[in-house]
């Protein structure tokens, strides 16, 4: 398990910057990875679907809304980065279009996000914004830690060569999650009942 500090003195290392012991403390390295940890956070989130992070939920419609072209209106729910896929109770293979927008509140209540679509009884996967560091997965912390210096290397050092290499990094840090989820897949039917060669001899 993971602290926000172990990652952000994991991105100060990739710098050779000295290490802080609290994010509230007042050097100058807290003060810059405290202003961006929940933006760079998000951020990764959303570029590779995370197990950690991944999220099924059947949608709530959106009472008294409507929207001109789409049949069904639901709320976006309040933790959600990016839909993965949208789909029908019924069939839960095939993904459906729709539309992400937002919705004026009553007189004096805030805007909200709606997701409208031709789905009824729609199910939703998506990237949950999850931000507690003890659930991160080791390989979401090292691109973490390196997307975090790539946005530091500016406002703590004056490079920019420094950030073009912790980019490909993070990068390079992506592709290694590709792999190791590509790895972990299983097809669905693989079991012994659903396999004709699985007893053969």
């Amino acid at each position: 398990m993971s602290t926000q500090v172990e990652i952000v003195n994991l991105a100060l290392t990739r710098l050779a910057v000295r290490h802080i012991t609290t994010i509230d403390d007042a050097s100058e390295p807290a003060r810059q990875a405290k202003l961006v940890w929940g933006m760079i956070r998000q951020s990764v989130l959303r570029d590779h679907p995370w197990g950690f992070a991944s999220k099924s939920v059947k949608l709530t419609a959106a009472e008294g809304v409507t929207v001109p072209g789409w049949s069904y209106v639901y709320l976006y729910p309040s933790d959600c980065l990016k839909v993965t896929s949208l789909y029908s109770e019924a069939d839960t293979t095939s993904a459906q279009n729709y539309k992400k927008m937002a919705i004026s509140g009553a007189e004096g209540a805030d805007d909200y996000i709606i997701l409208a679509c031709n789905v009824e009884g729609a199910t939703i996967d998506y990237i949950a914004d999850i931000d507690t560091p003890a659930l991160f997965d080791s390989m979401f912390v090292d691109a973490f830690a390196c997307r975090l210096a790539a946005e530091l290397a500016k406002p703590l050092m004056g490079d920019n060569a420094k950030r073009q290499a912790m980019l490909q990094e993070y990068m390079l840090a992506l592709d290694g999650a590709k792999i190791d989820d590509a790895k972990e897949s299983k097809p669905i039917n693989n079991t012994a009942a659903e396999n004709p060669y699985w007893n053969v001899r």
